[in-house]
């Protein structure tokens, strides 16, 4: 018996040390990747490497026989979407998400943070000597070192969300007012919008619940509606934004995020299994005044609407624990998470938003063990 538990043992420490390992290198490769170093096979290596390790953990990972079938029930409906719509990123998040299954999330989410920001101050210090070029669009805006000026502030927005989950019993006032600080000057330099207005509504709200108790009550109390809120704008907002006036100003501010899916609308019916986009998969295929910025839209059309219930299935359960252990600096940085999604498809994806492994203990109905997996001790 002593065996067979030391084995098992071991077997969950590789299969989580393989897991915060790939978290790293993804963190990594996703930041760099959209830099203007030269795409060379190191990253196609990288990224083959960080996926190998996931498989590694996926299968070196202990379940019980109930969790089991749980496992075949949640990767069954992305395989399906992707033998119909060709897009593999639902299963890729769904492995993930089952890999995470029993592991310390804390320590995963913060080496995906490392990666990020090591990659980020190299792709800087890099533009900074003159090293890369950068990229300047025709309103003058930079971009740091990276392909367009959107790049970079995504990925500060994802560091300033990991930062405030992994430790978010230690940030102060004063930590928030620095993020803004270097939020405003991104956005003078890149002219990114969607960043600077997220992370400032993010920061005031949590600096809010921080210093007031009726903050924290009715972060608790809307938590859950506000996620539906969300995803309800995001879908329904595409069709009334021509009738409404207050529609169209907000489709103004996010430059299209309304009206531009209704180009593909036109195309395709949203399916339960998604739509194979030649548009999406084939380099310099996509119309050049259109894209689905919007990720609600992107996962109704492209994954199809029973994925869409399955992602936001997942987030709201997560919210729900939250709310019962009290930790509203994390279901605040959810909604977050959810809000920028509105602009930025690039959050549904692993390549800017591991969060979703908080999802994990939600499927398989865990208790979501903050203090052990997330928080510092």
């Amino acid at each position: 018996m002593k065996k067979n538990i030391k084995f098992s043992n071991y077997l969950r420490y590789y299969s989580s040390l393989f897991l915060i390992i790939a978290a790293f290198l993804i963190g990594f490769r996703s930041t760099i990747g959209v830099s203007n170093f030269d795409n060379n096979i190191i990253y196609r290596l990288m990224s083959g490497f960080a996926w190998l390790l996931i498989y590694l953990s996926l299968f070196l990972n202990t379940y019980e026989k109930k969790d089991l079938l749980v496992c075949i029930m949640l990767i069954s409906l992305p395989i399906i979407v992707f033998l119909h719509s060709k897009v593999s990123t639902p299963f890729l998040n769904t492995i993930v998400i089952i890999a995470a299954y029993k592991k310390k999330l804390r320590d995963v989410l913060k080496a995906n943070f490392w990666g990020i920001l090591i990659a980020s101050v190299i792709t800087i210090t890099a533009y900074s000597l003159k090293i890369i070029p950068d990229t300047i669009s025709r309103d003058g805006s930079k971009s740091f070192g990276f392909f367009n000026p959107n790049a970079f502030p995504i990925r500060f927005s994802t560091m300033v969300f990991l930062a405030c989950i992994i430790w978010h019993r230690k940030i102060k006032i004063s930590h928030l007012i620095f993020i803004n600080v270097l939020s405003i000057y991104i956005y003078k330099v890149t002219g990114s919008r969607a960043g600077l207005i997220i992370i400032l509504g993010f920061t005031i709200i949590v600096g809010l619940a921080k210093l007031s108790k009726i903050v924290r009550v009715l972060v608790k109390k809307f938590a859950i509606i506000g996620a539906i809120i969300i995803a309800a704008f995001s879908v329904f907002g595409v069709f009334f934004y021509a009738v409404i006036p207050f529609l169209k100003q907000i489709d103004e501010i996010l430059s299209g995020r309304l009206s531009q899916p209704l180009y593909y609308f036109a195309l395709y019916l949203p399916q339960p299994f998604g739509n194979y986009i030649r548009e999406f998969q084939i380099v310099g295929a996509r119309p050049k005044h259109f894209t689905i910025d919007n990720g609600y839209i992107r996962i109704l059309i492209e994954w199809g609407y029973l994925y869409l219930i399955f992602y936001l299935f997942g987030y709201w359960m997560t919210i729900k624990r939250l709310i019962k252990q009290n930790e509203y600096v994390i279901m605040i940085t959810i909604l977050s998470v959810l809000l920028y999604m509105l602009s930025e498809s690039v959050f549904c994806s692993l390549n800017a938003n591991w969060i979703i492994i908080l999802c994990s203990q939600s499927y398989f109905n865990k208790r979501l063990d903050i203090n052990n997996e997330i928080a510092l001790e």
